[in-house]
């Protein structure tokens, strides 16, 4: 097995990932939450300011406390930065057991 590695983490922003990559013209078809859809939308003119949000269906998530016989919103410990440090530890940890 060949591990990928980046220079990107947990704290890399979406302006260092698409530094140097024109999207001018181009369309791109996501459906993750994560990789060059996150990308693409951190990187949108039309969200300028906007940041640390979930979106759902091009509109900024609600937030719920409770779940949704739709499954839509997001919970606040998901918006929880510590949260998200904690998952990219464990996420690494992980990876090293693997390898």
């Amino acid at each position: 097995m060949t591990r990928i590695t980046t220079p990107f983490g947990s704290q890399s922003t979406a302006a260092e990932v698409a530094a140097g990559i024109d999207l001018s013209g181009k369309r791109v078809i996501t459906g993750a939450a994560s990789g060059i859809g996150a990308v693409l939308l951190a990187t949108s003119p039309l969200l300028a300011g906007i940041g640390g949000r979930y979106f759902v269906d091009c509109s900024v998530a609600l937030v719920v406390t409770h779940r949704t016989t739709d499954m839509s919103g997001v919970a606040p410990y998901a918006l929880d930065p510590q949260n998200a440090d904690r998952l990219w530890d464990e996420s690494l940890r992980m990876i090293s057991l693997g390898a």
